[in-house]
C-alpha cells in the first residue's frame, strides 16, 4: 500500500483556509480554558467530570482538536509544507489532550483512580516504611518512580500519582510522534500523525496502575528500537536496552506482549533481511531483533523467577487454555447480564458506543488496512515499507490475543491485549487514509467523509474516555469525605465486629492510608443484603447473628439512580431504603459526613 500518488499541491495553494483552521483552533481552545478557569472545583462527589461542564464544552475540545487534525492533513498534501502549519495543528490536538488528562487535578479531585490505585499507594508508602525491605511487590518500578518524587516535591504519593499518568501520556503521543518521522518519510508520517495525537488507549490513560502506564511507553521503545536499527550507534542501543529493562519490570503482561512486538519484526526483519526502508534508506537489523527478544526474555526470567505468583498465575492461564470452560468469562458475563435484565436495544447501542465506539474504529480501521495489504498482495504488490508490515501483523496477533482474553478467562480482561492493537491500528491509519486519496478520483468526497470520520473519532475520545452513567459505570473519584471517613475508621481500630459496605472499597482505602497489607478490614464479602432485607424483616439487624458496621456513600446512594434509572425494578438498593436505616431501632449512626455514613447494626437474630 503507497502513500498515495496524489498531485501535491503548491504550499501558498489557500492559505487562507489554514488561517481560518487556525485562527478557529485556538479560538475555540481559548474559550474553553476560559470556561475551565471560571468553574469550580468540585467540593464533594460528582457522578462524571462531564456532569461538571455544559455539553458546548466538551464541543468546543471535539472542534478544537478536529481543527489541529484538519490543519496537520493540508500540510501532508503540499508540495513544500509550511512547518509552522502542522506544527500548530499538533499543538490544539496537544493541548486538548492535556485538558482531558489532567482534567482530575483541574477539578480538585483528591484522587482519581480506585481499586488498584489505591492498593498501589499503599505499597508505595510500604517502600518508604520498610526503606525498601525485600517483599512480594512485583511492581516496584512505578512505585519507585512514585516515591522519588514525593522526596523530590514533599507531596504525598496520593497527590501525584495522577500527575505522573498525566505526563506519561502526553510523552506517548510525543514518542509515537518521533517514531512516525523516525520509519516514515514526511507524507506518511503527517497522513499518521492526526490519529496518535488523540488518546489512542483510552481510559488507559487515566489509570496511574503499573499495566497501563507501560502500555504508554511502548511508542518510546519502538522509537529506540527503530533508531537503533537505523543509525546502529551506541547512543540508541544503550537507551534501548534500559528501555526494555524497565517496560519488562514494569508489568509481567507487558513484557509478555513485548516479546510478541520484537518476535514478529524478527519475523519481518527476516523476511526483508537486505532490504532497505524506503525514503529513510537504512537497512533492517535481524540482529538487533534478536538482542531484544534475547534481552526482554532474560530480563522476564531474572526478575519474575522470584515471585511464586507469577509462575501460579501463568499455570492457571495455562491450564485455562487447555480447559476453556473454566471460570467465567467477560463474554459470559456480557450474556448474562443482557439475558437477565432484557435491556432495551437503544440502551445497548448507548452503552454499546460509550464503552466500545472508540475501539470498533481503532479495530475498524486496522482491519481495513490489513484486508488492503492482502489485496494488495495477492495482486503482487509489496509494502515498501517493512515497518507497515511489522505494524499489521502486530495489529492481526493482538486483535487474536484479544479473541483468546474475551473466549477463555485468562489473567486479564480482551481488552488489555486490544491496548496493542489500537496502538498498531493509529499507526497503519496513515497510510489507509492515503491509499483512500490515491483510489479515489473525486478528493473532494473523500475529504468530506474524512472530516466527518475525524470528528466521530475525536467524539469518541473526548465523551467515552471517563466513566459515566451513559456508560453504566461509576466514577473512580476519590473525595475528601472518602478519605476523612477512612482515617475515622482506621483510627479507632473497628474490628470489633466485621464490615459490611456499599458505594466504596474500605479494604483498598487501608491499603492506602496505612499501607501494607490490611490489619482491619479482613478479606472476603462485604456487600449488604439487597435492599437491606428490608422486604424479608423489619430492621436489618434481623439479618445478622452478629454485630455489624456498615458504611455507605454518597457514591453508592446514587448509582442505581442516575445510572438506570429507566430498570429501578432492577435496582438492589431504593433510596427509601437509606432513609430506613435512619430510623431503624437496631441502626446506631456512629460517624457521618455530607457524603460518608457509618453504622452499627445490633444482630437480633437468633
Amino acid at each position: 500500500m503507497s502513500a498515495g500518488r496524489w498531485k501535491p499541491r503548491s504550499s501558498n495553494e489557500h492559505p487562507t483556509r489554514s488561517r481560518w483552521l487556525l485562527l478557529g483552533g485556538f479560538g475555540t481552545l481559548l474559550v474553553a480554558v476560559a470556561v475551565l478557569l471560571r468553574a469550580p472545583t468540585a467540593n464533594g462527589f460528582e457522578l462524571s467530570p462531564y456532569a461538571a461542564y455544559p455539553g458546548w464544552f466538551w464541543g468546543l475540545l471535539v472542534i478544537t482538536v478536529v481543527l489541529g487534525q484538519l490543519l496537520i492533513l493540508r500540510e501532508a498534501f503540499a508540495e513544500k509544507p509550511h512547518p509552522p502549519n502542522w506544527y500548530a495543528g499538533f499543538l490544539l490536538s496537544f493541548l486538548v489532550t492535556a485538558i482531558l488528562v489532567f482534567l482530575p487535578l483541574i477539578r480538585g479531585y483528591p484522587l482519581y483512580g480506585r481499586g488498584d490505585v489505591l492498593t498501589h499507594i499503599g505499597h508505595v508508602q510500604t517502600i518508604h516504611t520498610t526503606g525498601g525491605s525485600p517483599f512480594q511487590n512485583i511492581y516496584q518500578n512505578l512505585h519507585q518512580l512514585v516515591l522519588a518524587l514525593s522526596y523530590a516535591t514533599g507531596l504525598e504519593p496520593m497527590q501525584l500519582v495522577n500527575a505522573v499518568a498525566g505526563v506519561i501520556s502526553l510523552f506517548a503521543i510525543v514518542a509515537s510522534y518521533a517514531l512516525l518521522s523516525a520509519v516514515f518519510e514526511r507524507r506518511r508520517m503527517l497522513f499518521t500523525l492526526p490519529f496518535v495525537v488523540l488518546l489512542i488507549a483510552g481510559s488507559t490513560h487515566l489509570n496511574p496502575s503499573p499495566y497501563a502506564q507501560s502500555v504508554l511507553l511502548v511508542p518510546f521503545v519502538l522509537y529506540l528500537f527503530a533508531r537503533a536499527q537505523q543509525t546502529d550507534t551506541f547512543a540508541f542501543r544503550l537507551p534501548l536496552a534500559v528501555a526494555v529493562i524497565a517496560v519488562v519490570l514494569y508489568h509481567p503482561l507487558t513484557a509478555v506482549f513485548l516479546l510478541v512486538v520484537f518476535g514478529v519484526h524478527y519475523v519481518v526483519a527476516a523476511r526483508h533481511s537486505g532490504t532497505r526502508l524506503g525514503d529513510v534508506s537504512t537497512p533492517l537489523s535481524r540482529v538487533t531483533a534478536t538482542s531484544v527478544l534475547q534481552l526482554a526474555l532474560v530480563t522476564f526470567l531474572a526478575w519474575y523467577y522470584n515471585f511464586v505468583g507469577i509462575f501460579i498465575r501463568f499455570e492457571t492461564v495455562a491450564r485455562r487454555l487447555l480447559d476453556p470452560g473454566e471460570g467465567e468469562t467477560e463474554l459470559d458475563t456480557y450474556g448474562q447480564t443482557i439475558l437477565e435484565f432484557s435491556p432495551s436495544l437503544l440502551d445497548l447501542a448507548e452503552i454499546g458506543f460509550v464503552n466500545y465506539g472508540q475501539r470498533a474504529i481503532w479495530l475498524a480501521l486496522g482491519s481495513l488496512f490489513v484486508v488492503g495489504g492482502v489485496l494488495a498482495y495477492a495482486r503482487g504488490k509489496r509494502f515498501e515499507n517493512p515497518y507497515l508490515l511489522t505494524f499489521g501483523l502486530a495489529f492481526v496477533a493482538f486483535v487474536i490475543l484479544g479473541v483468546v482474553f474475551l473466549f477463555v478467562d485468562l489473567i486479564g480482561g480482551f481488552g488489555r491485549p486490544l491496548v496493542f492493537a489500537h496502538l498498531f491500528a493509529a499507526l497503519v491509519a496513515g497510510t489507509l487514509l492515503a491509499s483512500a486519496y490515491d483510489v479515489v478520483d473525486r478528493r473532494a468526497v473523500v475529504t468530506v467523509a474524512v472530516t466527518l470520520f475525524l470528528v466521530v473519532l475525536a467524539v469518541s475520545t473526548v465523551v467515552t474516555l471517563y466513566p459515566s452513567p451513559m456508560s453504566g459505570d461509576s466514577t473512580s473519584q476519590v473525595t475528601q469525605h472518602d478519605l476523612a471517613g477512612g482515617e475515622w475508621y482506621f483510627d479507632n481500630d473497628l474490628q470489633d465486629a466485621p464490615l459490611q459496605e456499599y458505594g466504596t472499597g474500605m479494604q483498598r482505602f487501608e491499603h492506602a492510608l496505612a499501607g501494607g497489607d490490611p490489619q482491619i478490614i479482613t478479606f472476603g464479602p462485604t456487600a449488604p443484603p439487597e435492599r437491606f432485607n428490608y422486604t424479608q424483616y423489619p430492621t436489618l439487624g434481623d439479618s445478622y447473628y452478629e454485630d455489624q458496621y456498615l458504611v455507605v456513600t454518597e457514591r453508592g446512594r446514587q448509582f442505581y439512580p442516575a445510572t438506570y434509572p429507566d430498570y429501578r425494578d432492577f435496582w438492589r438498593f431504593q433510596p427509601g431504603d437509606f432513609e430506613r436505616l435512619e430510623y431503624d431501632p437496631t441502626v446506631s449512626h456512629v460517624y457521618t459526613t455530607e457524603e460518608f455514613d457509618v453504622y452499627l447494626v445490633t444482630a437480633t437474630r437468633e
